[in-house]
């Protein structure tokens, strides 16, 4: 599916943030759906099956990790666009020249 991007409004910023999020976490399910469903066929019966078991639990926990820190990630962006996009939104709404954080107006 394609999306123009227009971004000339902070909801559309908002907006393109949530599908990039999405999308994001859609493939998080689906990536650690099919690593869960990697499993030995039969028992491991010598030690090179038991070393291999070992580097498939390994492959599993690395792979779930990088894909879940990949949509812990995305969702993190997003709350801050979200931020910044209202941030702007105020800034305009005030006529403000610009825009800080509330640490930096103490």
């Amino acid at each position: 599916m394609t999306h123009k991007l227009d971004i000339d409004e902070p909801d559309e910023i908002i907006s393109a943030a949530g599908r990039v999020t999405a999308a994001a976490g859609a493939v998080t399910g689906r990536a650690t759906s099919t690593i869960a469903g990697l499993t030995p066929l039969g028992t491991a019966r010598c030690d090179l099956d038991n070393a291999l078991l070992g580097v498939l639990h390994w492959v599993k926990t690395s792979c779930t990790a990088a894909a879940t820190s990949d949509s812990r990630d995305s969702t993190a962006a997003q709350r801050f666009i979200v931020q910044a996009a209202h941030a702007i939104t105020t800034a305009d709404d005030h006529g403000r020249a610009a825009v800080r954080r509330v640490r930096d107006q103490a």
